[in-house]
């Protein structure tokens, strides 16, 4: 279905950004949350009795577009300037100057977003309920087929649609120019806003995205190396005693880096001399032995 959106409204132009940000706008901020408070009203409460919206869970409140509201205007801006720095679409000057917000605007002119239509789609609330589950849920194949064909449709017009050079945009929070810091400080505080929480600024955001980011990336490899190195050790042929191995306890935010010899297994005595651990496995070769054997 993403395909065929972007099929029948494919994005080639400043003007198809700015209002591609404006209609996630809508989708992300207000009508995702219609959509829940339709599902869940405000005085919902459970099979129970007891209330839906009760602490932790906090209401939504719906934002609607304020073109005098700074951070929507920079979740406009920002999204905007990323969309068309993924699809080569050259961004206008004026953007990037004091007259941002004229220059944005003139853009939805005559615009009009979609109009909010209730799902009928149910809302998982059991949180007992796996992804497995969910997955074994049934299909809908005529939507399934009404799909493909939608998408085959779309697949007839492709040779109308002017050359396009993706790009892929790599979040980087030290530029002041790739409106990244913009993008995710604007979208965080709107959602913020909406559930009644306090909105930071965007140094705040730059802060925390910065420590996110070692925690995917560096970190992972940092654990995945340590570990190959004592597989290594273990499948090593000269028997290294247990004072070669090394416990290791990292932490690139602050940064710390420490390591330790493990201790070896408590021994369970079992007769005489012999004794197993936790580590031990014993191996029993007779398929048809039972435990009265």
């Amino acid at each position: 279905r993403y395909i065929s959106k972007f099929l029948q409204h494919p994005i080639v132009s400043w003007t198809d950004c700015v209002r591609f940000a404006r209609v996630k706008f809508e989708v992300h901020f207000k009508n995702s949350l219609l959509h829940l408070l339709h599902a869940f009203p405000v005085d919902s409460k459970l099979q129970d009795g007891t209330e839906f919206w009760k602490s932790p869970k906090t209401a939504p409140t719906p934002a609607e577009f304020n073109s005098d509201n700074p951070l929507h205007v920079d979740f406009l801006r920002s999204a905007s300037c990323i969309c068309a720095e993924v699809f080569g679409i050259e961004i206008p000057g004026d953007v990037h100057g004091d007259d941002y917000k004229s220059v944005l605007l003139r853009e939805l002119e005559g615009f009009c977003v979609p109009v909010f239509e209730p799902k009928n789609k149910e809302i998982v609330t059991d949180e007992k309920v796996t992804l497995k589950e969910k997955e074994n849920e049934s299909v809908d194949t005529n939507a399934f087929q009404g799909a493909l064909d939608e998408l085959f449709s779309c697949y007839k017009k492709l040779s109308s649609l002017p050359k396009m050079n993706f790009s892929i945009s790599e979040f980087e929070k030290d530029s002041e120019t790739n409106y990244h810091v913009m993008f995710i400080t604007a979208c965080s505080n709107i959602r913020a806003v909406v559930y009644g929480i306090s909105p930071i600024d965007k140094m705040e955001t730059k802060r925390i995205a910065g420590k996110i980011i070692p925690a995917i990336a560096t970190t992972t490899t940092t654990i995945a190396g340590l570990v190959t190195l004592e597989l290594l050790k273990i499948l090593s042929p000269l028997s290294l005693p247990v004072t070669s191995f090394r416990n290791s306890f990292i932490n690139l935010g602050l940064p710390l880096y420490a390591m330790s010899e493990p201790a070896p297994p408590l021994k369970i005595p079992i007769v005489g001399q012999a004794f197993y651990t936790v580590w031990d496995s014993w191996e029993v070769r007779q398929p048809d032995i039972t435990l009265n054997n």
